[in-house]
């Protein structure tokens, strides 16, 4: 280990194909800024206490029983958002009808029932009235 007294800084500078552990209950680094300048592996658990930027995309993996991720929040996206192959952004709907009147029951076709209220256990879909999918009025999808 070295200490340069005239820059103040402390270096510890190991051969190549050597590493370095630090075993204790707790570690803090405590200076404006932590670089990093290789990957980082976190075996544990992540907490973030301020804004985190992820200037080159990211991707969350699921982690076994449940959602890979579950946002606690508004969620808002620049870009488009898809759920499997459905874009948030262009997707149609069909058989939407115009002012007071009703549109039929969906079709058991995965793609087109998540646009609908929740069915009961029976199967029974509410009736729905629907103006355009996404009218004026901010009614998600055409439900009044």
């Amino acid at each position: 280990m070295l200490y340069d007294f005239g820059r103040q800084t402390l270096s510890a500078i190991l051969p190549a194909g050597s590493s370095a552990l630090v075993k204790a209950d707790t570690v803090t680094a405590d200076s404006k800024e932590t670089t990093c300048t290789g990957n980082v592996t976190i075996k544990g658990n992540l907490i973030v206490e301020g804004f985190s930027a992820l200037n080159k995309g990211a991707k969350v993996l699921g982690g076994g029983d449940g959602a890979a991720m579950v946002v606690d929040g508004d969620v808002q996206a620049a870009g488009d958002v898809k759920a499997g192959d459905i874009s948030l952004r262009r997707h149609k709907h069909g058989e939407v009808k115009r002012g007071d009147e009703s549109s039929e029951h969906p079709s058991h076709d995965r793609r087109e029932r998540i646009h609908w209220p929740q069915h009961d256990p029976a199967g029974a879909y509410p009736a729905i009235r629907a103006r355009h999918p996404h009218d004026a009025a901010g009614n998600p999808h055409g439900r009044v």
